[in-house]
């Protein structure tokens, strides 16, 4: 009830345009400097793999060499899969820059957890949005700077949300009584005043690392307008497409359907391309499963379900062997990933989608292939038909490739006296 009352009155009163602590009411006196400078917003979102650690790097060179007030990790994950010792050497980057590295836990909803919470301890400043998380810290690799030692200890097992990071002090709330307007300040108030709902309402309160922003009046309510500009760097579009499948869903199931089409591949009279297709997407979620923590057996598991499916499925029938390979798929799937989480929604794709193919779809095709009635060749040796003058003949309705070493009359009558390929040699009917 306490949080939807905050919400609602964050909505109601605009939080995003008012005025949110002492030190931004402060830098509005401030004067304005003729070179305001700039700061560099990167969003953090997903998994931190070595892409993304590899993006902030390259965002902390970037703001060194642009000589930025501030590089801001804007943060959305909820655990790192890069070994505890790139953490470590991402740490020391991080305290080790000239720039100072700020994180603000954001949008709405966001969550930061695990290893990257940790990260987020070492930054300088961390700001949260309404709706937002912090915590469940785990094995401690990096000893967060940022909060007490009794916080730390809180939030190892625990997750804080965004109204106990600012009661706790993670993220410091100055108390106050009466606002710049004159206003009584309840406690509802405070923690309005001291979250941030969007990154500019975190931005603006940067005034400690020379961020300057000027103070605007509208109506009862008042505003900072930012002075110094601000930078959004994306991580580029490869990079992003590898972030992207160094996810637990996305590489688990490029994976099922990458197999699933090799495998009808296997069994088709096609050109190639599902095969072509399933080769790429084996390549890509094999990426994503080496670029993530999994157990070896699962994957085992995985693999030795679509053996038993394609030893099955060849008969045309399926067999209690399909039923023993969707279960193998089945524990392969639950037990894949070590240490990350997978909703049941992908995985009950996975399983459900190959079951229904290996079940219905592959034997009907195999059925379909091999159920053909053969015609023998040898039946069409001493069959009339007509010559058409251009190497070809009708029989039986159709034309057909035809050879002579005769000379023949356009629509002349004769014989087929051999079969190579599909090209008939032919002779008159009189000589035959």
């Amino acid at each position: 009830m306490r949080k939807l009352l905050i919400a609602s009155l964050l909505t109601a009163i605009g939080l995003s345009a008012i005025l949110a602590t002492a030190g931004g009411a402060g830098a509005q006196n401030d004067p304005v400097s003729p070179d305001p400078g700039q700061v560099t917003v990167i969003q953090i979102s997903g998994l931190l793999d070595d892409v993304l650690a590899d993006f902030i790097t390259d965002a902390i060179d970037g703001a060194e060499g642009r000589g930025d007030l501030a590089l801001v990790l804007q943060v959305n994950s909820r655990d790192a899969v890069i070994e505890d010792d790139a953490l470590r050497v991402l740490a020391a980057r991080i305290t080790g820059s000239s720039v100072p590295v700020v994180s603000w836990i954001g949008p709405s909803g966001s969550v930061a957890a695990g290893k990257v919470a940790q990260l987020v301890g070492i930054t300088e400043k961390v700001g949260v949005s309404p709706g937002s998380k912090l915590g469940d810290l785990g094995d401690i690799v990096l000893t967060p700077t940022l909060w007490s030692d009794d916080n730390t200890a809180r939030m190892t097992s625990q997750t804080l949300n965004w109204v106990q990071v600012l009661d706790s002090g993670v993220v410091p709330c100055e108390q106050i009584a009466v606002d710049e307007l004159g206003r009584s300040v309840s406690e509802e108030d405070q923690l309005v005043r001291c979250a941030s709902p969007l990154v500019g309402d975190f931005l603006v309160d940067l005034d400690e690392f020379g961020f300057q922003s000027r103070q605007v009046t509208e109506g009862d309510q008042i505003r900072l307008a930012p002075v110094t500009g601000s930078r959004f760097q994306s991580i580029g579009l490869m990079s992003q497409l590898m972030h992207t499948v160094a996810s637990p869903p996305v590489a688990y199931l490029l994976l099922m359907i990458g197999i699933s089409l090799l495998l009808f591949e296997l069994y088709s009279v096609g050109a190639g391309i599902a095969g072509w297709l399933g080769g790429v997407l084996v390549g890509l979620g094999g990426y994503g499963v080496a670029a993530l923590p999994f157990h070896a057996w699962a994957l085992v598991l995985l693999v030795l379900a679509f053996v038993l499916y394609a030893a099955d499925v060849q008969t045309g029938v399926p067999s209690l062997m399909t039923l023993v390979a969707t279960v193998a798929l089945t524990v392969g799937t639950f037990g894949l990933w070590d240490g990350v989480s997978m909703s049941w929604v992908p995985m009950l794709v996975g399983i459900v989608g190959v079951f229904l193919m290996m079940w219905l779809a592959m034997p009907l095709m195999i059925r379909g292939r091999y159920g053909t009635p053969r015609i023998d060749r040898d039946t069409f040796v001493g069959e009339p038909a007509t010559w058409n003058g251009d190497a070809t003949i009708e029989m039986r309705g159709a034309t057909w490739q035809a050879s002579t070493g005769q000379s023949l009359d356009d629509g002349a009558a004769v014989t087929i006296t051999a079969i190579d390929n599909l090209v008939f040699t032919v002779e008159p009917a009189s000589n035959s």
